[in-house]
C-alpha cells in the first residue's frame, strides 16, 4: 500500500531526501525533530551519498524479478533477497577516540544493498558458510565419544598425560582443513552457476569503480544474509524514482 506522510513541517516533506530514506511514516521517522541545522547536514550527507551512485540508483537489484546472482542466460524467478553492507572512505570522517586522538573512519559512508534472489543460489551461499564448521563439529563430536571410552584414553595417556588431548586438537585441526579443502573445491563449482562475487555483478561493479567496498569482506565469495522479505524502511530500500518509495508489492 502506498505510504502517507503528514509532517508539512519536515524539512524533507515531499522530497526526493524523504524517498531515499523510505521511513514506514512520520511518526516513526528517525530524523522527526531534528533541529534545522541537523538536518541542513543530513541533507548535505544525502547529497553526497547520491554523488557516490550511479544514476539510475541501485533499485534494480531488488526490484528485479530474476534473480541477480544467477549466471545462466535466463536466471530463476525472485524467491528471496541476499544483503549485505557496503561502504565508501568518502566523504572522509575523523573521529576522536577514547583517548583523545584523531582517527579517520575507514567508511564514510554506508549503504545496504539488497540482492534478489533464488532459492538454488542461496543454498549455494548457505553451503559455502557451514561447510568448515560442520566438518569440525562432526569432528569435535566423535573425538570427545571417542576419547570418552577410558581404555582408549588410558591407552593414548600411556604414552605421555598430554597426547589424548593433543589428539583431540589434531582431530579439530584435520577436520578444520579438510573442510577448507572442500569449501574451496565447492567455490570453483558454485562460481559456474552463481555470482560468488557479488561485485562483480554489472550494477555492483559500478559501484566498486566508485569506491563502494564490502564491509565485511569474506575471502573468496561474498558473504550475504538472506531473508524472505526484503528490508521495510532504510536508506535506499525503497523507490526513488518513480511511484511511492514504501510500496513493497514489487
Amino acid at each position: 500500500m502506498p505510504r502517507t506522510y503528514s509532517n508539512t513541517a519536515c524539512r524533507l516533506y515531499h522530497t526526493e531526501y524523504c524517498r531515499v530514506l523510505n521511513m514506514a511514516n512520520c511518526e516513526t521517522c528517525t530524523v522527526a525533530g531534528r533541529s534545522k541545522a541537523d538536518m541542513e547536514a543530513l541533507v548535505a550527507d544525502l547529497d553526497a551519498l547520491k554523488a557516490l551512485l550511479p544514476e539510475d540508483g541501485v533499485e534494480e537489484l531488488f526490484l528485479s524479478d530474476r534473480c541477480i546472482l544467477c549466471k545462466k542466460e535466463e536466471p530463476n524467478p525472485r524467491t528471496c533477497y541476499g544483503l549485505l553492507d557496503l561502504g565508501n572512505r568518502e566523504p572522509e570522517r575523523v573521529v576522536r577516540s577514547a583517548i583523545g586522538l584523531k582517527t579517520k573512519l575507514r567508511a564514510g559512508s554506508l549503504l545496504p544493498v539488497q540482492l534478489a534472489a533464488c532459492d538454488a543460489c542461496k543454498k549455494r551461499f548457505t553451503k559455502l558458510d557451514y561447510v568448515v564448521s560442520l566438518w569440525v563439529g562432526v569432528a569435535g563430536v566423535l573425538s570427545i565419544a571417542l576419547l570418552s571410552y577410558r581404555p582408549l584414553r588410558e591407552y593414548f595417556a600411556s604414552f605421555f598425560a598430554a597426547a589424548p588431548f593433543l589428539l583431540f586438537v589434531a582431530c579439530m585441526l584435520a577436520a578444520w582443513g579438510a573442510g577448507v579443502l572442500i569449501r574451496n573445491s565447492r567455490v570453483k563449482r558454485y562460481a559456474k552457476h552463481t555470482h560468488l562475487d557479488v561485485m562483480e555483478i554489472k550494477k555492483l561493479s559500478e559501484l566498486r569503480e566508485k569506491g563502494w567496498f564490502e564491509l565485511n569482506p569474506n575471502g573468496r565469495y561474498s558473504k550475504l544474509i538472506f531473508s524472505k522479505k526484503r528490508l521495510q524502511q532504510g536508506l535506499y530500500t525503497g523507490r526513488t524514482k518513480d511511484g511511492d518509495a514504501g510500496s513493497q508489492n514489487v
